[in-house]
């Protein structure tokens, strides 16, 4: 691969690259541990995953070279150990479609034909289950990283999956896609926006809904689409994104500062609080970690809910697929040759937040924590959902 300038790089606050200090987590060594293992079959599923996208998605030797040295593949085989070979193969494919789509995105060769192509997207997602289908259009028959999503979800359905979870994977996608066309208008007029805002604009882009969809596919306890609008389902998946896209922006600064690119949290800090690049790096990895604390919040929320009993096992499940997906983010970005790099000093941090949410990201995990923490035993609750737990603070957090 290529040889990378690490030392004429310099970030916004005038720091060179190559002295900082990037922090990494292990989650597995949380006091509530996250569970962490690689699918057994992952070695030998990886290598037609690749050729596939040699085959399908017609990736250049130069992108096939890129996904294999940063072994693209492997976080598929730490999120979904559980999968057998078959759908372990259709997630590594769908994982791969997903990186090519995003570097493609992401290369500033390409930025006239972004927002062309995310509306192509949107076009032939929308009409995919239209009562009345509308005409494909031709960018998706001429474009091999479009025309591969409908083959995607026909293995999908091939694999037993049914059309709800089709749908909710299709919506997926297209909010994956939308934010192709955010992205790009904001490249274009250069907007400046709050911390906030960015944070809402990333959870569409970061793709969590797409691998959370997926493992609630293989769990077989798939929340349907009214159990999906439950608050503790809603604000599980937001925790995901929340942890994915600020460890993401953390993990990848110095791929992206050599890109040309600078736009993440840690930018943000820096301009409404002054904060170094480092101390802004310190500052977001406890951003992430409190989102964390508060997933483990809504995990022992679920018992104090006013969900059925049985609607409360399939939640139970769901959350035990998506701290795979923790786990995955953490691990193999820290070991992936995509983000680590000689002359790149990296450190692991202790995995346990130093406060609440302070920026005020979640606040619904705050008024559930507060609702249903103080409701008394005997009012609506189920006979299963166990005796009421101390009312969190934050010196008394999820897994301290």
């Amino acid at each position: 691969m290529e040889t990378k300038d690490l030392s004429s790089t310099i970030l916004w606050d005038g720091t060179p690259l190559n002295s900082l200090i990037i922090p990494q987590l292990k989650l597995w060594e949380r006091p509530r541990p996250y569970p962490l293992a690689r699918n057994f079959h992952a070695d030998s599923i990886s290598e037609e995953s690749y050729q596939w996208a040699r085959e399908r998605l017609q990736v250049s030797s130069y992108m096939d070279g890129k996904l294999r040295f940063n072994e693209t593949n492997e976080y598929a085989a730490w999120a979904y150990p559980t999968a057998p070979p078959d759908l372990l193969r259709l997630i590594c494919d769908a994982n791969l479609w997903i990186t090519v789509y995003d570097d493609v995105r992401d290369d500033q060769k390409y930025l006239a034909h972004k927002p062309t192509e995310a509306t192509a997207l949107h076009e032939m997602l929308s009409s995919y289950y239209s009562i009345e289908p509308k005409r494909v259009p031709d960018e998706c028959l001429h474009n091999v990283r479009l025309r591969s999503i409908p083959e995607l979800i026909e293995r999908m359905r091939d694999q037993g999956f049914s059309n709800d979870q089709l749908v909710q994977f299709i919506d997926s996608v297209r909010m994956f896609g939308g934010s192709i066309c955010s992205e790009s208008q904001q490249d274009i007029e250069k907007r400046d926006l709050s911390l906030r805002d960015y944070i809402r604009e990333r959870r569409a882009d970061i793709g969590a809904d797409f691998y959370a969809n997926l493992s609630a596919m293989i769990s077989g306890s798939y929340p349907g689409p009214s159990l999906q609008k439950h608050p503790i389902i809603v604000e599980m998946n937001t925790t995901l994104r929340d942890f994915a896209l600020l460890h993401n922006d953390v993990m990848s600064l110095p791929k992206e500062m050599l890109s040309g690119s600078c736009d993440c949290a840690m930018r943000y800090l820096w301009l409404e609080k002054g904060m170094s690049v480092q101390d802004a790096l310190y500052e977001v990895t406890d951003m992430a970690l409190v989102a964390v604390d508060d997933f483990d919040n809504l995990c022992d929320l679920v018992e104090l809910s006013d969900a059925s009993p049985s609607d409360k096992r399939i939640m139970h499940h769901y959350a035990a697929g998506l701290r795979w997906h923790f786990s995955a983010l953490a691990y193999w970005s820290c070991k992936t040759r995509r983000y680590r790099m000689d002359g790149i000093e990296i450190k692991f941090v202790t995995p346990i937040a130093k406060g609440p949410d302070k920026y005020g990201l979640r606040p619904r995990v705050a008024h559930l924590n507060d609702t249903w923490r103080s409701r008394p035993p005997d009012t609506g609750r189920s006979s299963t959902s166990g005796d009421a737990r101390p009312a969190m603070t934050p010196g008394n957090r999820g897994g301290r």
